[in-house]
């Protein structure tokens, strides 16, 4: 069987020893190499979903306990709220929408909710 071409990478020791420690929690039968391949696979993924999924939509900026995101089709600035353990569109006035889904495909919105 023919072997894919690859190349080497370099990533800061930070960035390895996160992936790492995950890496050994999840106790897969893949090596390293194998599964960071598969991580960043997904993430390419993700984005061109995302960018299949709503084109009209974009992350503007991450706040305290918000993100908002540019909405084309409106032509305007949608806010998703974060509190009381749930994010909240001023848009549609709900937790359920095409910007809630958005937002919560971003990596962005993982760190404010650990805030």
């Amino acid at each position: 069987m023919v072997q894919p071409k690859r190349h080497n990478l370099t990533v800061t020791a930070e960035i390895y020893d996160r992936l790492a420690k995950i890496y050994k929690k999840e106790k897969t039968d893949k090596s390293l190499t194998q599964w960071i391949s598969e991580k960043l696979l997904m993430v390419l993924e993700k984005d061109e979903f995302l960018k299949n999924y709503a084109p009209f939509l974009s992350k503007i900026a991450v706040n305290e306990n918000s993100v908002i995101l540019r909405d084309e089709k409106l032509q305007r600035l949608v806010e998703i709220i974060y509190r009381d353990n749930k994010f909240w569109c001023d848009v549609d006035e709900e937790e359920c929408c095409v910007h809630v889904h958005f937002a919560l495909a971003l990596p962005e919105l993982a760190e404010l909710k650990n805030k």
